[in-house]
């Protein structure tokens, strides 16, 4: 299992997740982003690489208008339906006492989200980051399951300067 501490190099290539889809409203955006994930019957852990040339947060009333990576996760049942699940916010930025810090809020509507006690590191570099995560299992409904279990994961990253999004959706196999 990865060490959370910003450094990806542990991080083997052969998972690196490249968003599917970008959408934008300017034409001069530039997106590199590359996700990682992988878990643990304890923990999932999330890793990405992510250009972002300015990290913006609204304070925590408003956060769904800053920059954020959101996860989510839902158990595929056997007929091939998922079930609802909320979604996990990793705020590269505003939180701690100093607002400097990452952090993390689990949404389950644009009004209501609580904030989750998780590891979270960010490590600077020239235009953007490097962000690990590691989100224990009982903040996300389902993903205890056994292995071999399929979870349908949806990753989303919204830049609020650059005004962009990008996402993945994909099937991971529980090992």
């Amino acid at each position: 299992m990865p060490i959370v501490d910003g450094d990806l190099s542990e991080w083997p290539q052969e998972l690196a997740i490249k968003p599917r889809q970008i959408t934008t409203l300017r034409d001069d955006v530039q997106v590199d982003h590359t996700y990682f994930i992988s878990w643990d019957r304890k923990d999932f852990y999330i890793a990405g690489d992510i250009s972002d040339s300015r990290l913006d947060h609204p304070g925590k009333d408003w956060a769904w208008q800053g920059d954020y990576l959101s996860v989510q996760l839902e158990p595929m049942k056997v007929a091939g339906r998922g079930t609802d699940s909320p979604t996990i916010f990793i705020y590269p930025h505003g939180g701690g006492a100093d607002g400097q810090e990452p952090y993390a809020a689990q949404h389950y509507s644009p009004q209501r989200a609580q904030e989750i006690a998780m590891q979270i590191n960010r490590r600077l570099r020239p235009g953007g980051y490097t962000l690990e995560a590691r989100i224990p299992t009982t903040a996300i409904g389902g993903l205890t399951g056994k292995p071999g279990a399929l979870m349908k994961i949806k990753l989303t990253y919204q830049n609020v300067h650059e005004v962009y999004w990008t996402n993945w959706e994909g099937l991971v196999k529980l090992r």
